[in-house]
C-alpha cells in the first residue's frame, strides 16, 4: 500500500484475499495459542494457490529474479515461527538456532516447543521439559540434546489473523497521505464469511461500497475478467461506486463464471463445492438518510435498542422458558461459518423468535420490543425500501444445501458472532474479547450472551 499513492480525483478499488475468519484476514488454519510450528513460505504451498503459482512461474522466467530465490534457498533458513495468532522470528544469529530449526523440522521433537512470554519481556522459544521422556532425547543428536538447557530469544511481528479494524486502520492511514477522510470506494472481499456486522462496523469509516460472502467461498473467486473490462471501458462510460459493487456480484454467476468453475471443480473430482452456493453481497456502508445521517448507525442503533429490551426482561423476569426459545433458535439457525466463527443472520434468528412469540401467547416475550424488531426486519429484508444497504445480492441457491434441517430465510448479509454453547476454541475466544464492534458498540450483545449462558463473564 505504501508503494501506492492515490490521486485526490481517483476512486480505489481494492481486492482482499486469504482465507476470513469473519473477524478478519488470515492465510493459515490458526494453530492452538499453545503449539508452535513452522510457518511456511508461500512459495512452499503455490500448488494451494492457482492464481499467485501462476504470477511466480512467470517471475521465475526473469532470471534475475531466478537467481535471487536460489541464493536465498542456500542460506540458513531463519523461518517465522507461529504460535496461535502470533508470530515470531529468532531475534539473533547464534549457532543453536540452526538447530531450533531442525527441531521445528522434526515431527517428534516439535510438538515440546513452547513460546514463553512474560509481560515487559523478550518472548523465547523453549522447550517443555517436563513433557519429554528420556528415551525421546536418546533418539536425538547432542547437539540437540543441549538445547533443553537454553532458552532463544525471539522478535514478535505481526499477528496472523489481520483484524477488520487493523484493515480499516491500514486503509485510513494509506489514504490519509493524499486527502483527509477518503475512503476505498469498493472493497472487494475474497474472504470467507467477511459479510458480517462485525466487517461493516469496522469498516464504516473506510470503505464505501462492501462486496464480500455471507458464506463460502472459493476458487475460482470472482470474475475478475469481466470486472475489469468493466473498469477500463471508456472514460465516457459513467460508472459510479455503486454500479462497480453491483457488476463485482451481477459477473460473479454469470455463464463464463460458471463454465470456469465447473472446469475446475471437474479437474479437482470435486463436486460438493459449486458456484451456486455463494452468497455475495454488496452494500453501501456510505448510505444516508434525509437528514444525512448513517443508515448503517441507525440499523445497528435499532438492533442495539432490541438486544436492551431483551436483556432486561431475562434479568428481571422468571424467564427460563424464554432463555429456551431463544437458544434453541440459535440452534437451528443455519451457521454461516460452517461452525468455526459461531456466526449467524441475526435478522433472520429475529424474525423467527416474533413468530414463535406471536404462537405462543403465554411466552414472557417483551411486546415492547416487536415494533423495533419490525422496523428492523422491514428495512433489512425488504429490497425496496430506501433504507436498505443491499446493492445487489447473488442468488446463491445452493447455500443451504449442506444443512437440511435449519431455518433457511433468505440472507440479509447481517450476520453476527452467536455462539450454541460456552467457548473453548482459544483462537475463537481471542477473536471474540478482541472485536471492536463487540467491545466498542455493540456490548449488550456480550451481556445477552452470558445471560443465555453461553459466555463466560
Amino acid at each position: 500500500m505504501e508503494k501506492i499513492k492515490i490521486k485526490d480525483d481517483e476512486e480505489v478499488f481494492l481486492i482482499t484475499w486469504d482465507h476470513g475468519s469473519a473477524f478478519g484476514i488470515f492465510r493459515e488454519l490458526t494453530p492452538p495459542l499453545s503449539s508452535v510450528i513452522r510457518r511456511k513460505p508461500i512459495d512452499e504451498e503455490l500448488e494451494r494457490f492457482p492464481y499467485l503459482n501462476e504470477f511466480w512461474q512467470k517471475a521465475l522466467e526473469e532470471t534475475t529474479f531466478n537467481d535471487f530465490i536460489k541464493k536465498e534457498k542456500e542460506k540458513i533458513p531463519d523461518p517465522i515461527i507461529q504460535s496461535g495468532h502470533n508470530l515470531y522470528k529468532f531475534s539473533n544469529k547464534e549457532d543453536k538456532k540452526k538447530h531450533f530449526i531442525k527441531i521445528l523440522l522434526n515431527q517428534s521433537l516439535n510438538k515440546f516447543l513452547e513460546v514463553k512470554k512474560i509481560e515487559g519481556q523478550t518472548p523465547k522459544l523453549i522447550f517443555k521439559k517436563e513433557k519429554i521422556s528420556k528415551s525421546e532425547i536418546l533418539k536425538e543428536e547432542e547437539s540437540l540434546k543441549e538445547l533443553l538447557m537454553h532458552e532463544i530469544p525471539l522478535e514478535e511481528k505481526v499477528s496472523e489473523i489481520l483484524r477488520n479494524n487493523e484493515l480499516s486502520n491500514s486503509i485510513k492511514c494509506w489514504l490519509a497521505r493524499n486527502k483527509e477522510n477518503k475512503k476505498v470506494g469498493v472493497l472487494l472481499m475474497m474472504n470467507c464469511w467477511m459479510m458480517n456486522l462485525h466487517t461493516m462496523y469496522s469498516l464504516k469509516d473506510t470503505v464505501e461500497c462492501l462486496v464480500a460472502p455471507q458464506g463460502d467461498i472459493a476458487i475460482p473467486g470472482y470474475n475478475y475478467r469481466d470486472i475489469l473490462r468493466y473498469i477500463y471501458k471508456p472514460k465516457s462510460y459513467y460508472r459510479t461506486n455503486q454500479k462497480l459493487a453491483k457488476k463485482c456480484v451481477l459477473t460473479c454467476e454469470n455463464k463464463l463464471a460458471k463454465k470456469r468453475a465447473d472446469k475446475i471443480y471437474k479437474k479437482l473430482n470435486n463436486d460438493h463445492l459449486k458456484i451456486d452456493s455463494w452468497k455475495i453481497i454488496a452494500v453501501d456502508l456510505q448510505k444516508k438518510d434525509n437528514n444525512g445521517l448513517s443508515l448503517f448507525l441507525n440499523q445497528i442503533n435499532l438492533l442495539k435498542s432490541i438486544i436492551d429490551i431483551l436483556n432486561t426482561t431475562l434479568k428481571n423476569q422468571n424467564s427460563e422458558e424464554l432463555k429456551c426459545m431463544l437458544t434453541y433458535i440459535r440452534f437451528v439457525s443455519f451457521d454461516y461459518t460452517n461452525l468455526h466463527s459461531r456466526m449467524i443472520d441475526i435478522i433472520n434468528w429475529l424474525i423467527t423468535i416474533v413468530n414463535a412469540a406471536n404462537y405462543n401467547f403465554f411466552l414472557p416475550f417483551p411486546p415492547e420490543a416487536k415494533t423495533p424488531i419490525s422496523k428492523l426486519i422491514d428495512i433489512t429484508v425488504k429490497t425496496k425500501n430506501k433504507s436498505n444497504l443491499i446493492l445487489a445480492i447473488s442468488k446463491g441457491e445452493l447455500i443451504f444445501d449442506r444443512v437440511k434441517w435449519v431455518i433457511s430465510l433468505k440472507p440479509t448479509g447481517y450476520s453476527l458472532f452467536f455462539p450454541q454453547r460456552i467457548l473453548t476454541d482459544a483462537n475463537l475466544i481471542d477473536n471474540f474479547q478482541n472485536d471492536v464492534f463487540l467491545n466498542e458498540f455493540l456490548t449488550n450483545w456480550k451481556i445477552f450472551l452470558t445471560n443465555l449462558n453461553l459466555t463466560k463473564t
